[in-house]
């Protein structure tokens, strides 16, 4: 059974890993942390490594390396001038560990900021997850589900933010604090609760959970109204 995350270096494994796949795949031109152990190590339980390579290396390969380590690492493995696609977001908000940030610049070009279509798009597929909580036979089916549904809020909620700041910048810690500060202190509220608590610790409110999803989603729905109508 591994370690609880609290209780690894995250720093020492990362270091590890990254001097790993350097000397495994000679075509690295740059590794780049993302996900939770990007912005809150404390509370990391993986790794989240994307390579940008000019090589062709075997994943599977590359996965075994890193097999042994005390943390898992999941890895994304494009080749130098592929698109990020869905994961461009992420990354943006992820961290540079090594190679040239020209290369990340590369890749993260062309990735705009978001629509307000985007946005009432998110907030509609937080009710598709909370719905299928609601339909699920499965307790863990339905613990994942709110789950999501609670931090798709929060992402709804982020979009709303990049627009009203005209920015690209994903890092809500970076958001929160370019908001003026009474749309700031919703904000951070919106992260401790949904993202934090609800979503990553699971710690929501589970004896009245759909009663609880609708009126997180309506405090967010007029958050976003607040955001968009400026």
């Amino acid at each position: 059974m591994r370690p609880r995350a609290g209780a690894i270096e995250t720093a020492a494994v990362l270091e590890e890993a990254v001097a790993r796949l350097r000397q495994a795949d000679p075509g690295l031109r740059a590794v780049i942390l993302f996900g939770s152990a990007a912005w809150a190590k404390q509370m990391a339980r993986d790794l989240d490594l994307l390579i940008l390579t000019e090589g062709q290396p075997e994943e599977s390969i590359l996965h075994g390396l890193l097999a042994d380590l005390p943390l898992p690492v999941d890895l994304v493995i494009p080749r130098v001038g592929e698109p990020l696609g869905r994961l461009a977001p992420a990354i943006r908000a992820g961290r540079l560990i090594c190679g040239d940030p020209r290369i990340l610049d590369e890749a993260l070009s062309g990735v705009p900021v978001p629509s307000p279509e985007e946005v009432w798009r998110t907030l509609a597929a937080a009710e598709d997850y909370a719905r299928l909580a609601q339909e699920a036979t499965s307790p863990l089916r339905r613990d994942r589900h709110y789950r999501t549904a609670f931090n798709t809020l929060f992402e709804a909620a982020r979009l709303a933010v990049m627009i009203y700041l005209g920015t690209d910048e994903e890092r809500w810690e970076h958001l929160s604090r370019a908001l003026p500060p009474e749309l700031a202190e919703i904000f951070r509220r919106l992260i401790r609760h949904l993202h934090i608590r609800f979503w990553y610790e699971g710690d929501y409110p589970r004896e009245q959970s759909s009663e609880s999803f609708c009126l997180w989603k309506e405090e967010v729905q007029r958050f976003i109204e607040r955001l968009l109508s400026r």
